[in-house]
């Protein structure tokens, strides 16, 4: 009797307990004979989630959102079975038995088509482990662990990688036009003006599905990079209906609440956006040379808008909020997901900022020589808008149809005020720079992924349009110097410096617009073959990109009208009395002048036609070897004029194809365990900035940037060693060697020029980088089965990274006033060292994040004739603490850089004393204190 009851209970509970889940349970059978069939495949069209049956041909699918989906049933030597729009209700287990048919061609493989989740740890680590090249990657789920805000912040996580002014990656300690930067399998266009580079900032954490880091060459990746080929990948895995938003806000000690300068001119300002009040009038000539009537000069001179002066205010928290919603939806045999994103954030910095340049060291008096020494104070407020749009297509149970869109728009105002001595001219100087620029960046990709033959052949294919531009308007400059004389009537006062002739570094305005389109093709191919117990897998694609920039700046400045007329007490007066209508005029004022020349504009395109061919060919079972070639034909044109010459042109034309062979060689020792070996070459082209004759004064480093036409292609063989051991899924410790010998290198260089420095880009005969790479993710999971103390360890993981680098680069000295043949190459850092210890509990929905970064010091700026100027380490440490609140909110605070050390360069100069003792001294050439950051915010989400 007891035993009665009991049964009837368990049948009452199990009863209670399904009612009370929301799924698809059933069974599959025979068609014909009616037979439960056992291991066949149930699963949601488009997810990883599903189920198996059991031996009595049962099947589960719970903890389902209700929503309708299609159902994707398959079993070897069945026809694969798609049920459209199975509607699941709340608390209701939906029984839904199904009958397959028999496949009456040959037993033959069972192709499970699944939108791939990869954006978790265990995939991503999967993905490492199964590539057939070296990589490194970080995944969306750790970018949650983290305070970072940007791809920039996020990258730097990887082994190897550095940051450069906060944007530009650094891998392997090379500078970043070594790298080639790929968004969702299409080149991204650079935007900006003077470095060959993508800037990682414009894309925010929360859009990011992973990034993968591609070191090692292979017929497959672009032939462009030595650093490393990046592939960026927006999120595009809509997994279930959801709608959230997020807000939060940072407060930045010494910024936050205090006085700050702003460029204020546009309605939009908020937003990032001029509103055309900068631009120049429509009326306003080509050039000012062609207007020959001095009133009708005076009156353009008097048409340009009086801002001169920056508008005060107290400097507001940050300001972010992020908006996304996905969808995952039926049309008939398709299953439709979109994921959706909206992100805006102001901000508002102040740093205090310490210059400084130097003449040749005074040995004999042992005392450093200034050229200049200045302290800044730099008020920057941005404005960033981001939205992205992806929408994935998938059609029975192989193939996929991407349509991703990715728009940021990013606006910057600028205030510099600075004061110093310039000792170039013996002169004590006030100077203000306001500046206003905006970034915008498309990139947009239409792509399909198609299985066939049972899933031995596999096609995709990407077509994309990128567009970047880059709008600088009304970049205003005005330098004034104190009178020192006491006979002079304006002793002790500043007077704005004028000259006969205008000079738009010291009084004006400079107005520059950048625009470039990308528009490509990638299609690739690849089938395994069996051939006996030998499957080897052939692979062979082709690439098409068509790249353009226009590129275009105008520098106007002010000069005194009239020599004999010119009112000498007009330089001391208020700058808005100054450039008062009443003052621009031709006797006793000002003139407007113009100083662009041809050179001052140029016209750019890259096409470039690539195909590869390549073969994986497993040799046994741990041997396999992924090789082949890639054949690039690259057809880079310039055209610009000479500036020191403006009637002669300037056309460059770099037109070749050359073969790019790569190898990589894999052993595995076990499933857990193995070994590579790689060699590829790779080229590094010029990028257009570089080759064009612009010559650009920064106001804030005091340097002329010019280009050099006469720069040529470099290229690299690249060698890796690389041993991977993956204990657990979420676990891995990886032991590598690399080196990379480069002929004829590509640099930015330092030289001296008259009264200052200019920046230029020269090819140096050679050079070899090498070094050792560590990485370690180490879950202490296991721990909690302990006794003792250790148990409370148990939801802790360390993830840590290390790099010692070495390089070596020669120097033409006798084309070039170099001080030694042999030094380390431009920005290569001789270790960098990045730690992380992750808590996280999920039974009490918290985690803790404590992060550490450091590189060693790096030449920043490379001097012929000047010492070298190195950056110094620097320790960073953030901390985030986030908390789940139910199910639907999530609280996240944390300090950046907490420690918040001086940003320090540095040049260092050995010399003999007289008594032969040798000496070494160091002069800094940057000082400042980047700042902390106190951050909170709260996400609501609500999930359908």
């Amino acid at each position: 009797m007891r035993n009665k009851y009991f049964a009837l209970l368990i049948v009452f509970i199990s009863a209670v307990a399904s009612a009370q889940q929301t799924g698809i349970k059933g069974i599959v059978s025979d068609k014909i004979t009616k037979e439960t069939l056992v291991g066949a495949t149930v699963i949601i069209q488009g997810t990883t989630t599903g189920s198996t049956t059991d031996l009595d041909g049962n099947y589960t699918i719970a903890s389902l959102a209700p929503g309708s989906y299609n159902l994707v049933i398959s079993y070897i030597s069945y026809k694969t079975q798609i049920i459209e729009r199975v509607k699941v209700v709340k608390d209701v287990l939906l029984e839904l038995n199904v009958e397959l048919e028999g496949n009456s061609v040959a037993l033959e493989g069972v192709v499970i088509s699944a939108n791939r989740r990869t954006g978790s740890e265990i995939s991503m680590l999967s993905s490492m482990k199964m590539s057939n090249v070296v990589v490194s990657g970080i995944s969306s789920q750790q970018i949650n662990r983290s305070q970072d805000r940007d791809a920039s912040e996020v990258i730097r996580r990887v082994p190897g990688i550095t940051i450069m002014d906060d944007r530009f990656v650094m891998v392997r300690g090379l500078n970043q036009r070594y790298n080639t930067v790929w968004l969702n399998n299409a080149s991204t266009p650079s935007s900006e003006s003077d470095v060959r580079a993508f800037s990682f900032d414009v894309i925010p954490s929360s859009m990011l599905e992973n990034i993968m880091v591609f070191k090692s060459p292979a017929p497959d990746l672009p032939a462009d990079f030595s650093g490393a080929a990046i592939k960026i990948f927006t999120k595009n895995n809509a997994d279930k209906n959801s709608f959230s938003v997020a807000y939060s806000t940072s407060y930045r000690p010494g910024a936050t609440f205090q006085d700050f300068n702003n460029y204020r001119m546009s309605k939009y300002e908020w937003l990032g956006f001029d509103d055309g009040s900068r631009a120049l009038p429509s009326d306003f000539p080509s050039h000012l040379n062609e207007v020959t009537d001095k009133n009708e000069k005076q009156r353009l001179g008097r048409e340009l808008d009086k801002v001169w002066t920056p508008a005060q205010s107290k400097a507001v928290p940050d300001q972010r909020f992020q908006m996304g919603l996905t969808r995952r939806f039926l049309m008939g045999k398709v299953s439709v997901g979109t994921i959706n994103s909206f992100t805006y954030s102001y901000t508002q910095d102040i740093d205090e900022i310490y210059r400084a340049d130097y003449q040749q060291f005074d040995t004999v008096r042992d005392v450093s020589d200034t050229s200049y020494y200045f302290n800044d104070i730099r008020s920057k407020a941005t404005a960033k808008i981001g939205a992205l749009s992806n929408w994935l297509f998938i059609f029975g149970n192989n193939q996929k149809v991407e349509f991703r869109n990715l728009y940021n728009h990013q606006g910057y105002t600028q205030v510099i005020d600075r004061s110093g001595r310039d000792n170039y001219g013996g002169l004590t100087i006030q100077a203000r720079e306001l500046s206003f620029s905006s970034r915008n960046t498309y990139s947009g990709q239409l792509a399909g992924d198609h299985n066939f033959n049972n899933n031995n052949t596999h096609f995709n294919w990407t077509l994309g349009y990128s567009y970047a531009d880059r709008y600088q308007p009304d970049l205003k400059r005005l330098s004034s110097s104190l009178v020192e004389d006491p006979d002079n009537q304006y002793y002790g006062q500043y007077g704005v410096n004028f000259s006969f002739s205008a000079s738009p570094e010291l009084s004006g305005r400079v107005y520059q617009d950048l625009k470039e389109n990308i528009y490509n093709g990638n299609f690739n191919f690849d089938n395994t073959f069996t051939i006996g117990n030998f499957k080897p897998e052939l692979k062979a694609g082709i690439y098409i990109e068509k790249k353009n920039r226009e590129f275009s700046a105008r520098l106007i400045g002010y000069a005194i009208a009239n020599t004999s007329k010119f009112n000498w007490g007009l330089p001391y007066e208020p700058v808005d009395v100054i450039f008062a209508d009443t003052n621009i005029n031709t006797t006793t004022g000002l003139k407007l002048d113009e100083t662009t020349n041809k050179s001052d504009s140029y016209t750019a395109s890259n096409d470039l036609l690539a195909a590869y061919l390549s073969a994986r060919l497993p040799f046994t079972t741990k041997l396999n070897l992924y090789t082949g070639v890639r054949m690039e034909k690259n057809n880079q044109q310039m055209h610009s004029f000479s500036s020191d010459n403006a009637s002669k042109e300037v056309n460059i034309g770099i037109d070749e194809t050359r073969f790019f062979p790569s190898a990589n060689l894999s052993y595995n020792f076990s499933e857990k365990a193995l070994l590579r070996l790689s060699y590829g070459l790779t080229i590094n082209r010029p990028e257009f900035r570089e080759m064009a004759p612009f010559a650009f004064y920064d106001f804030e480093m005091k340097k002329l940037v010019r280009g050099n036409p006469d720069v040529v292609n470099a290229t690299i063989s690249n060698y890796d060693f690389r041993y991977e051991y993956y204990p657990s899924p979420s676990e891995t410790f990886v032991f590598g060697l690399f080196y990379k010998d480069f002929n004829k290198p590509i640099e930015t260089i330092e030289i001296s020029s008259g009264s200052g420095k200019d920046y230029t880009f020269q090819n140096a005969l050679g050079a070899n980088n090498y070094g050792i790479e560590l990485e370690l993710r180490k879950s202490l999971e296991s721990l909690g089965k302990k006794d003792n103390f250790l148990k409370y360890l148990k939801n802790f993981m360390l993830v840590a990274n290390a790099s010692l680098i070495k390089s070596e680069i020669q120097i033409d000295t006798t084309k070039f006033y170099a001080k030694e043949a042999v030094r380390p190459m431009q920005g290569q850092s001789p270790y960098i060292v990045n730690l992380g210890i992750y808590y996280q509990d999920n039974d009490h929905g918290l985690m803790v994040s404590l992060l550490y970064n450091v590189i060693g010091k790096r030449i920043v700026v490379v001097g012929l004739d000047t010492p070298d100027v190195y950056e110094m380490p620097r320790n960073v440490v953030d901390l985030l603490i986030t908390k789940n609140i139910g199910e639907n909110i999530q609280i996240k605070g944390g300090i950046q850089d907490i420690f918040n050390q001086k940003v320090v360069e540095k040049q260092f100069i050995e010399y003999k004393s007289l008594t032969g003792e040798t000496l070494n001294r160091e002069q800094s050439t940057l000082e400042y204190n980047p700042g902390s950051i106190f951050s909170l915010g709260v996400t609501v989400n609500f999930n359908k």
